[in-house]
């Protein structure tokens, strides 16, 4: 798939201790085992060959298994299909992705944003829309959230995608109140705790480019779901996913 450099890149907002923590926390050993040796940034051979796959048929929406000849997954269909044009998933959100995700999100291990980043290049490359997105958008944390834990884990990851798909990043989306925590919620209750949540933000326009949404897990879809619907009803040609892991 040929990447096309844009005529501007706005880089996403990534403040200058963290570049310089990432850097200090990154050592010369894997980045999962935190054991073996490894190139930096980087992980070791083994953590390589122990890490969960998805089989050879893949859901166009979520980029997760799918068992038969049709395109979409049981889940995916059962919840009624999605705004969104295709979804690519690097991971099952299982085993050691399943614990690397939690500390990158929990712990401060932002150094595996670029590992994240490449993991999610190579599943696009191989799964995702035959045309290169415009645009690529991370899914906002509320301020309140992102203060609490120093950074958005979306934005560090896009940060690194966008350079290495040669895209521009923008943080686009706001998200105007803050939303109680997914989990153990029904899926009910997950769309009205999303509902209207993200909102544009001033003086952006997205009118008429393909965006490429991204996020760190897709579990129901409804996050991604909202964050899309209020791309294209700015004016956004296309919306494409692209996550971390499927649950």
């Amino acid at each position: 798939m040929e990447l096309k450099q844009p005529q501007q890149s706005i880089p996403i907002r990534v403040p200058v201790w963290l570049r310089v923590l990432e850097r200090v926390l990154s050592p010369a050993v894997c980045l999962l085992c935190r054991q073996e040796p490894a190139a930096e940034g980087q992980i070791c051979e083994a953590c390589q060959e122990s890490l969960p796959a998805f089989g050879e048929l893949r859901c166009t929406l979520c980029g997760g298994n799918r068992a038969t000849l049709v395109e979409v997954c049981r889940q995916c269909a059962d919840a009624g299909g999605f705004l969104w044009f295709r979804g690519v998933s690097a991971f099952p959100f299982q085993d050691a992705i399943r614990e690397a995700i939690h500390r990158y999100k929990y712990r401060g291990h932002t150094y595996l944003a670029k590992f994240f980043a490449h993991s999610m290049l190579r599943a696009w490359q191989n799964y995702g829309a035959p045309a290169c997105p415009a645009l690529l958008v991370p899914v906002p944390l509320h301020w309140r959230r992102e203060m609490q834990r120093g950074y958005n884990q979306a934005a560090l990851i896009a940060d690194f995608l966008g350079r290495e798909m040669k895209i521009q990043c923008l943080e686009a989306l706001r998200r105007k109140r803050k939303t109680v925590q997914q989990a153990g919620l029904s899926r009910e209750e997950r769309i009205r705790n999303l509902k209207n949540a993200f909102v544009l933000k001033k003086n952006v326009s997205v009118e008429g480019r393909s965006v490429l949404l991204l996020d760190d897990v897709l579990t129901t879809g409804n996050t991604l779901q909202e964050a899309s619907r209020v791309l294209l009803q700015a004016g956004a040609a296309e919306v494409n996913v692209i996550c971390i892991a499927r649950d």
